[in-house]
């Protein structure tokens, strides 16, 4: 059976009086020193033995608090991170005590709950949303580490990082806000439908137009460049299966209008035209994320349409959809979905850090990675770390001289 790594640390060394005080001899109290003491990684084993300077043999070992081993000759062995106490006493009954604290050698990066290991540190001021084990959108603190899953198994899919992005549209749960306009003969009832976050947050949207192609949609202000915009938006078949996101940009001399439609029985593309890329995404209780990405061209194009309809090649289709959380970010793919309730909403991005003090670097005895200017390691942004694919593993010491040096018994990841 393979012994656990684990990284052991002398905390204190406390000297007691001798327990037969009223002897005709005067003895001195019996000398310990951790002179000889490091950081053991692997097994955390010491023999404690070599600590004792002066006192008679025999000595005896006793664990007065903690979950370790500890043999009759003093060999100390941990079995899980603790906080031990071992008093050792010799022949003539002086006693000290040493204090040990053993610690989780390996960072946790397991990454299957929200109780990641607290040496992980993750830096972001504002809140921010993920997906959680019952396939609800929630929200994250602010420093939260954010924990996805799948959200139609729920199963954990890892530590999600990403860059700070702005939903520009204005009211993203909102569609009768006031950025929102209609074409042809559509109604919206607010609130009427379970939402992906579990609130009855969402909206209906009803298409009875059979001339034309009726829309309901937004007009975000974006300047004139060449850049990549993605739209993004929540659907759920009500009495009709078909269900639209159209991206534009317009006011320019070269217009972009794209769009991309998908049954919303099981999220299979009918169509998908004048985009750069796009995804669709299940949820649970039967809602799809549809994004799709559009380039701007530089010619004037300062107007961006999020639009959301049942079907672009059929303008007699009529019926319900359900819509909510629309959002149009400056980049190439969707990245989590942002809340904006009355104004464009911007997410911070996830600084994820390790205290490089605490920390051997497996690979190579130097610390080759970016740190920040509190002598932290920085995993990069835009990243989700899946359950058991850390970048290296690593492990925990604590050294009187903050050196870094390889580990003995890891293999580099």
């Amino acid at each position: 059976m393979a012994t656990p790594r684990w990284c052991l640390v002398a905390l204190a060394l406390v000297l007691l009086v001798p327990a037969g005080c009223g002897s005709s001899e005067t003895l001195e109290p019996l000398d310990l020193s951790a002179a000889e003491l490091e950081t053991v990684v692997g097994a955390a084993e010491i023999d404690l033995a070599e600590l004792v300077r002066s006192g008679r043999a025999p000595f005896a070992f006793e664990l007065t608090a903690g979950d370790a081993e500890l043999t009759q000759s003093g060999v100390f062995r941990a079995t899980v991170a603790t906080m031990a106490t071992i008093e050792i006493t010799d022949a003539d009954d002086r006693t000290g005590v040493v204090a040990l604290d053993v610690l989780d050698a390996s960072l946790k990066l397991g990454f299957e709950s929200q109780d990641v290991d607290p040496r992980l540190v993750v830096s972001r001021p504002g809140t921010a949303t993920y997906v959680d084990e019952t396939g609800k959108l929630a929200n994250a603190a602010a420093g939260e580490a954010r924990i996805t899953h799948d959200p139609v198994s729920g199963q954990a899919l890892g530590l999600l990082i990403e860059p700070g992005r702005t939903n520009l549209v204005e009211a993203s749960e909102d569609l009768l806000g006031s950025t929102w306009f209609t074409n042809g003969a559509i109604t919206v009832l607010a609130d009427v439908v379970r939402a992906p976050n579990g609130l009855v947050s969402a909206d209906e949207v009803n298409d009875q137009e059979i001339a034309v192609g009726g829309r309901r949609a937004s007009f975000i202000a974006i300047p004139d460049n060449d850049l990549p915009y993605t739209f993004s938006v929540f659907l759920k078949a009500g009495t009709s299966n078909r269900g639209t996101i159209g991206a534009e940009l317009l006011d320019g001399t070269t217009q972009v209008q794209g769009h991309l439609e998908i049954d919303l029985s099981d999220g299979s593309v009918v169509s998908a035209n004048n985009i750069e890329s796009f995804a669709v995404h299940p949820h649970a209780d039967g809602w799809f994320r549809l994004e799709a990405t559009v380039r701007n061209n530089s010619r004037g194009n300062v107007t961006a349409i999020l639009s959301v309809f049942l079907s672009e090649g059929d303008n007699a289709a009529t019926g319900t959809i359900a819509a909510w959380g629309s959002q149009l970010e400056q980049g190439t793919r969707a990245t989590s979905y942002i809340p904006a309730l009355g104004a464009a909403t911007s997410r911070a991005a996830d600084i994820v850090s390790i205290a490089t003090d605490d920390l051997a670097d497996e690979q190579s005895g130097n610390d080759r990675r970016r740190r920040d200017d509190r002598g932290r390691s920085r995993l990069r942004s835009d990243t989700l770390l899946p359950l058991g694919r850390a970048p290296r593993r690593l492990a925990f010491v604590r050294r009187a001289q903050r050196r870094y040096r390889p580990v003995p018994g890891h293999a580099g990841l």
